[in-house]
């Protein structure tokens, strides 16, 4: 018959993992697990009994006469190990959760989570800041041992001390502590251990102090002396002070012998120089030497002139006195801190983070960063107050910091996902700015680069996701003159780039554009506005050429633009970068081609230009303050232009010449009709100092003819050069630009001033001109040789008039 057993209490309660992490002391297997019902991670241990039984008997150590016996004493050892953890609670000692199960085949009990020991660790890992944190965990924990329980450990190696998850160095080891009655030593004799038996049954002797082994005294100093055997063991990469077993005292003390002689020789000199001792950093040399002497023998052996021996020697000596342990000693206590407290210890972490190990980055401080914000970030939160604000910045800050230093893989599992999750469930104006100005750091750790955009990657799509988050968030309040959400602003708006590069055109033109225009429209600080106007700049001219269409810009960008104030135009800084956006977009629209679509209608792109660009341009220069502003206006009127009358005249010889007219530059003078002729000369003697003619189709082309001379009708001599009349003739403008100033048929193509005032004069009658031309509507007349003579030197006028109608 059959008996049927229900699953152990341990086994019900938890989810155990069947990869082991580790095996510790030999003997027991260490398995992750989690509470079924909480999630906590804990360790489960286990002791496998026919496995060391087996293998006793394989040895022939375990016998029919002497099976209980040696079962007994090892099984005793494992339970006064377990009960002895079970009863000290202390911060530097493992915590034991579930005690002692014990069954037929294996021994169970469940502790805090506990990733490795000193043993199995990859010694690389080691540095001198981790090494000295964990000597520091184990100090305090036999401080507590020593003065609060007065036991001596007896235990202290390599696998007696257990690491953490966040890189706590934790005591264990306990199945040899001894308690000393009234603080005095005590004998005790240690007998060599068979060297077929299980090493847990014994002390290592590699570790142990000869004041035990040799002396047979139980005292202290004994635990002293095996920290100093500890840390030469750490800066070794694993390699002991003490070569010896467990199974001779005749070969330990041999070996202490060698250790001892060595000791003295480097005692005896300066600076502590010896070659066996050279990976001993310099900052331990005085403690370490004081560990591995003064630890020999007890202190109540001799009567000493000084005071004994120690663990507060250790604990206060120099190897503790740094500003980075210090902060690490700071952060174990976190939770326990006052919000001024948490502040001042996040703003000094900011400037010493990188100094850190890489291992303590993400054991230690990524859980308690992480920690500090998450009860921020639940749904039903209270008020957030000031100081809580600063605590959530300065956390964040600090995470993002050390991510410098992590890997992707931790940065997007560990941190990235805090760093989102504070963004949509916190509106904190710094905590936006702040990852505004990280967004490269951020985009970099998740694997995106700008080489290698992969839009299906998962990444990718949450980087996207977030850019456009953070930008809808960062705009909300344009309106504002908070400085902390004007802070934000400019953050958004100095780091565009980044949101334009992973951003489709339609999102661009038809969310991020129309924000930046509102802010620029609402805004009251002008350097957001100057900023905005950077901006528009930015998406005009594109970002991997993914700029903006004609007809966005037209109707988009320019009206807000034109709409600034005449007080904001007096600013030098928004005057100048105004006039970069009008050039940035001439530019665009230079390269585009003949016409544009807007409202359902074909423009000329020469006539959007002029009106849109052009007179906006010429309107600026009332507001010039400075020479500099003036002279780069008067540079971009003279680059529009010349763009106007070069794209004019291509377009005039395309056109077909009227018959029996030569051509307009050639001066030959052809016949006209009499009745016209005469009916401009009888005007000649008229004063008439100016004249403006309309065009009421918005064609130059309509006149056919009908311009009067300008000779008769003001009694004076005009001369249109080929190029103005050209350009006039196809700008295809509500008004036409008149009053052009006198100029020889050769002036034309000069670089000259077109903003040149013109007076009107009465001419004589020796000063008619005489028609020559007819083109495209226009009739040209030359000069007369005096008036020719006379004006030689003038220079031709290009005088634009306001429209009538404007673009929208």
């Amino acid at each position: 018959m059959f008996k049927v057993f229900r699953s152990s209490g341990i086994e019900g309660s938890y989810s155990i993992s069947s990869n082991p992490l580790f095996v510790s002391a030999g003997c027991w297997t260490i398995f992750p697990a989690k509470h079924r019902t909480t999630g906590k991670r804990v360790s489960v241990w286990q002791f496998n009994k026919r496995e060391y039984e087996s293998r006793l008997s394989r040895e022939g150590i375990l016998t029919r006469s002497n099976q209980d016996i040696v079962l007994g004493d090892i099984y005793a050892s494992l339970k006064r190990y377990i009960s002895n953890l079970t009863k000290l609670k202390h911060p530097n000692f493992v915590t034991v959760i579930e005690p002692l199960e014990e069954h037929k085949s294996r021994l169970m009990f469940v502790t805090e989570y506990v990733v490795n020991d000193l043993e199995t660790i990859d010694k690389s890992e080691l540095n001198e800041i981790i090494v000295t944190k964990g000597l520091l965990q184990v100090a305090n924990g036999l401080k507590f041992l020593h003065q609060s329980l007065s036991t001596v450990h007896l235990n202290i190696n390599p696998y007696s001390i257990l690491i953490t998850e966040n890189s706590d160095w934790k005591i264990s080891g306990l199945q040899f502590m001894q308690k000393l009655e009234n603080g005095s030593a005590t004998e005790r004799y240690i007998d060599p251990l068979d060297s077929r038996m299980p090493s847990f049954l014994s002390i290592d002797f590699r570790f142990s102090s000869p004041n035990l082994l040799l002396e047979h005294n139980v005292d202290f100093i004994d635990d002293l002396f095996s920290l100093g055997c500890l840390i030469f063991y750490l800066f070794n990469n694993g390699q002991t002070a003490m070569q010896c077993d467990n199974s001779s005292l005749l070969d330990y003390e041999r070996s202490f012998n060698r250790l001892n002689h060595r000791l003295n020789e480097a005692a005896s000199t300066k600076n502590y120089s010896h070659p066996y001792f050279s990976k001993i950093p310099k900052d331990y040399l005085q403690i370490f030497f004081d560990l591995l002497i003064r630890g020999q023998k007890s202190n109540s052996d001799v009567i000493e002139l000084t005071e004994p021996f120690t663990i507060d020697n250790l604990i206060n000596s120099s190897i503790f006195n740094n500003d980075l342990i210090k902060v690490l000693n700071t952060v174990d206590t976190f939770d326990a801190l006052s919000s001024d407290e948490r502040i001042t210890i996040l703003s000094k972490l900011r400037n010493c983070i990188d100094k850190f190990p890489k291992t303590l980055l993400i054991n230690k401080f990524i859980p308690v960063l992480s920690g500090a914000v998450s009860p921020y970030v639940k749904v039903n939160r209270i008020k957030i107050q000031n100081d809580d604000k600063q605590i959530i910045t300065l956390s964040l800050e600090n995470m993002l910091l050390l991510s410098k230093t992590i890997s992707q893989l931790t940065f997007s599992d560990k941190v990235f996902p805090v760093v989102k999750t504070c963004l949509q469930t916190l509106d904190i104006d710094p905590v936006k700015a702040l990852i505004i100005v990280n967004l490269d750091l951020i985009r970099s750790k998740l694997g995106i680069t700008l080489t290698n955009k992969s839009s299906g990657s998962k990444h990718y799509q949450a980087f996207k996701a977030f850019l456009l988050d953070i930008f809808n968030k960062s705009v909300k309040n344009n309106a504002t003159n908070e400085p902390a959400s004007l802070k934000v602003q400019e953050c958004l708006l100095e780091n565009l780039r980044i949101f334009l590069e992973y951003q489709p055109y339609s999102v661009i033109a038809n969310q991020l554009l129309p924000a930046i225009c509102d802010l620029f429209s609402t805004t009251t600080s002008l350097n957001v506005k100057v900023l905005s106007i950077k901006a528009l700049i930015m998406t005009v001219e594109g970002i991997d050429d993914n700029s903006l269409d004609n007809y966005t810009i037209i109707e988009k960008v320019l009206p807000p633009v034109r709409k600034t104030q005449s007080s904001n135009l007096k600013n030098h800084e928004i005057f100048a970068n105004i006039l970069r956006l009008y050039m940035s977009i001439f530019k665009k629209l230079a390269l585009s081609k003949n016409t544009i679509s807007i409202e359902n209608q074909e423009l000329p792109i020469y006539d959007v230009i002029l009106e849109s660009l052009f007179f906006e341009i010429w309107k600026l220069t009332k507001y010039a303050s400075r020479k500099d502003d003036m002279d780069s206006t008067f540079l971009a009127l003279e680059t529009i232009e010349k763009f106007l009358k070069n794209a004019t005249s291509n377009r005039i010889s395309g056109l077909p010449q009227p018959k029996n007219v030569s051509h307009i530059d050639r001066g030959v003078t052809v016949p006209l009709k009499k009745n016209v002729f005469e009916r401009k000369k009888n005007l000649a003697h008229q004063d008439i100092p100016s004249v403006r003619i309309k065009n009421t189709d918005n064609s130059l082309k309509s006149f056919s003819g009908k311009v009067m001379s300008t000779n008769n009708a003001f009694g004076r001599t005009t001369s249109l050069t080929s190029s103005t009349v050209s350009s006039l003739a196809t700008s295809n403008v509500s008004n036409i630009i008149s009053a052009h100033a006198p100029s020889s048929p050769s002036s034309s193509s000069s670089p000259h001033s077109f903003m040149m005032p013109m007076k009107a004069t009465k001419k004589t009658a020796s000063e008619t001109s005489i028609p020559a031309v007819v083109s495209n509507g226009w009739t040209r007349y030359e000069p007369s040789n005096e008036s020719r003579a006379k004006n030689q030197d003038l220079k031709s006028i290009f005088e634009p008039i306001k429209p009538t109608k404007r673009l929208r």
